[in-house]
């Protein structure tokens, strides 16, 4: 299955179609796979390897 749940309710002006980072920065805000990982209860490893390859991904540097 191939889905995720976020909690929005305490987000301001969020509206359907908005950009959403998962894992990496926006603005002066990032989210590491670290930190992602703890909140999932998941090795970072783990994490990465179950991202399915049909979710795009876009690396800017």
């Amino acid at each position: 299955m191939n889905s995720i749940a976020v909690n929005i309710t305490k987000v301001k002006n969020v509206k359907n179609g908005d950009e959403v980072i998962l894992i990496g920065k926006q603005g002066g805000k990032e989210i590491t796979v670290a930190s992602f990982s703890e909140s999932t209860q998941q090795v970072n490893y783990e994490l990465l390897t179950r991202l399915p390859k049909d979710i795009p991904r876009k690396i800017i540097s």
